[in-house]
């Protein structure tokens, strides 16, 4: 920077991780909290809060146990499914069914084959399924060659539910009957022997990963034994470390795996090409978090605005799920930031499943203490406690909509810019400061802090209006280096690009 140059930090930053603990991240030196990044027209990013949530069921008014496991829209029957603990509930949490399945704190699979709606428990090694003509009704699979030990995940094709065990082998039901299964209908994925830990589905083709590996499988129409046979021209040697990763956004899948130097990372695979889509700082947190600290994972994600979210929460149990730390990805910018909820009983956002539907509305994801939420991209930033929500129609991939009635919270959030030294190790001092955004239409603040030195922490920071668009923040002093914090919880949609000030060097 030459002396005299404006600076000019822009706010559209990503995650970068300094400290953690206990699968928490305490200290980052840049990254954002309740933050996505868009673009205006011509091009250039600004940041603005994360859609809002709304809370349409809060599990804790209506039951003692709060672990939500799964849920599932069933176009068939016109209603939601969804399991917390060990009951199936239809519709709301009036709605419980007669049977329940097995205890647990694992997250479930859900699917649809034929005229049936199965519910995969691999936590304890067991199959279920409701019948379309009896939709209140809960019913165990029983046939003895049911594949077990189950690993995580499945997939229907072409009318068959795909199941794989531990040990790699998949094994398929009759056709649009998964409550029938034959032990000699089977293929093993073994491009190694690493076993097998999640099964999904990939543009029409079985997705097999093991600990080490990830292989297709294709439905070839074999006459006897599977009717899978694999694909011998492209497979990877990455595997999955922690199975409840597993995020299905569309026709792309999302897990946390690792290569083969055992490096963590989170991966996506899309149109049959894998990557890896982590920063190093997010696998380091994530293979401290797994491999050290030993807490458990799980990954969910859903589309809002066209923008895959996926979303992994660090949690611990401790009776019932405990969240520690939630890290969202956006597809857009390849980002990573934090999110926290304004709601009761839970502070960050352990998404444990979505459903997305085309009919009645867009989409419902439970959270692990078995709250039921909906996410609002309407440019209101608020996330709306349970209270009566009255649904529109809409296209999934266009957004999630609803219109509510409710009290909520203004979404708090925050933005790390990262160390400035402005390219200089002299002594710098810092002209007036002001921040680059579109005013609001409330008179409302955000508060600017900086850290000269991580040691010491940030200053108590100053209010600046973001209502007046030519509000300054004079006498911001001298530094080395210095970090920026911008933070706020206002009313209205704010779009910010960068913090800008003059400095004189020396």
């Amino acid at each position: 920077m030459q002396k005299g140059q404006p600076a000019n930090i822009s706010l559209t930053v990503d995650l970068h991780i300094t400290e953690f603990a206990a699968g928490a991240v305490t200290v980052k030196e840049s990254g954002c909290t309740n933050i996505v990044f868009d673009q205006f027209q011509d091009g250039k990013w600004y940041a603005t809060q994360r859609p809002g949530v709304n809370q349409l069921a809060d599990a804790s008014e209506d039951v003692s146990d709060e672990r939500g496991r799964g849920c599932y829209y069933w176009d068939a029957v016109g209603a939601k499914y969804f399991v917390n603990a060990d009951t199936v509930y239809k519709t709301d949490y009036t709605g419980d069914l007669a049977a329940t399945i097995s205890d647990g704190t694992d997250r479930v699979f859900i699917y649809e084959a034929g005229d049936y709606l199965v519910i995969i428990d691999q936590e304890n090694d067991e199959g279920w399924y409701i019948d379309s003509a009896a939709d209140t009704t809960l019913v165990q699979i029983t046939d003895g060659d049911f594949p077990t030990p189950l690993a995580r995940g499945g997939a229907v094709l072409n009318g068959k539910l795909y199941l794989m065990n531990t040990s790699g082998e998949i094994q398929e039901s009759d056709i649009e009957d998964p409550t029938s299964w034959d032990s000699l209908n089977f293929i093993t994925a073994e491009v190694e022997p690493d076993g097998g830990v999640i099964l999904s589905k990939h543009h029409e083709h079985i997705v097999a990963i093991g600990n080490r590996t990830l292989e297709f499988f294709y439905d070839a129409g074999n006459a006897t034994g599977s009717t899978l046979s694999v694909r011998t021209d492209i497979q990877y040697d990455i595997g999955a470390i922690k199975a409840d990763s597993l995020a299905q956004i569309g026709n792309r899948i999302y897990f946390v795996g690792q290569d083969k130097s055992g490096a963590v990372g989170v991966y996506m695979l899309d149109n049959f090409n894998l990557q890896k889509v982590s920063s190093e700082t997010v696998g380091t947190f994530l293979t401290s978090a797994v491999m050290t600290d030993e807490v458990d994972i799980v990954g969910s994600g859903f589309v809002s605005g066209g923008r895959d979210f996926y979303m992994v929460t660090t949690y611990n149990i401790i009776g019932d799920i405990v969240p520690v730390e939630t890290l969202v990805y956006v597809s857009t910018r390849g980002w990573w930031g934090n999110w926290d909820l304004e709601l009761p009983d839970v502070d960050k956002c352990p998404l444990v499943d979505w459903m997305p539907s085309d009919t009645t509305r867009a989409g419902e994801g439970i959270l692990s203490n078995g709250d039921l939420i909906t996410i609002v991209d309407d440019f209101t930033p608020v996330d709306v406690v349970k209270s009566a929500t009255v649904y529109e129609s809409g296209i999934y991939e266009s957004g999630i909509y609803s219109a509510t009635a409710g009290y909520g919270s203004n979404i708090p959030f925050e933005i790390i810019t990262g160390d400035f030294d402005g390219g200089s190790p002299r002594k710098k001092t810092q002209g007036d400061l002001w921040l680059m955004h579109m005013p609001i239409s409330a008179q409302e603040s955000v508060t600017i802090a900086v850290a000269d030195d991580q040691a010491s922490g940030y200053t108590d920071g100053r209010s600046l209006s973001v209502y007046d668009k030519d509000a300054r923040l004079n006498r911001n002093g001298s530094y080395r280096r210095r970090n920026h914090k911008v933070s706020g919880s206002l009313s209205k949609q704010i779009r910010m690009e960068s913090l800008t000030f003059p400095v004189r060097i020396g």
